[in-house]
């Protein structure tokens, strides 16, 4: 019998900034959005963080969001 061990980590994220820039504007497709996120980490893990994502924005107002640290 195998025992495995878990670990268990309990915190927050605050976010410090959130800068949307227009990437790309498309005629015919989706434009692009970059953003820039940074944000703080307490709890059991601490620390700051910088996320960089690239969100779709298309003609309707929905969007889709890849990120990329």
């Amino acid at each position: 019998m195998s025992t495995v061990n878990k670990t268990h980590a309990t915190g927050k994220i605050e976010v410090k900034t959130y800068e949307p820039q227009p990437y790309e504007e498309v005629n015919d497709g989706p434009d692009l959005v970059e953003i820039h996120v940074t944000e703080a980490f307490s709890g059991d893990i601490e620390g700051d963080g910088v996320v960089r994502f690239l969100q779709a924005v298309r003609k309707d107002g929905s969007a889709r969001t890849s990120s990329r640290a």
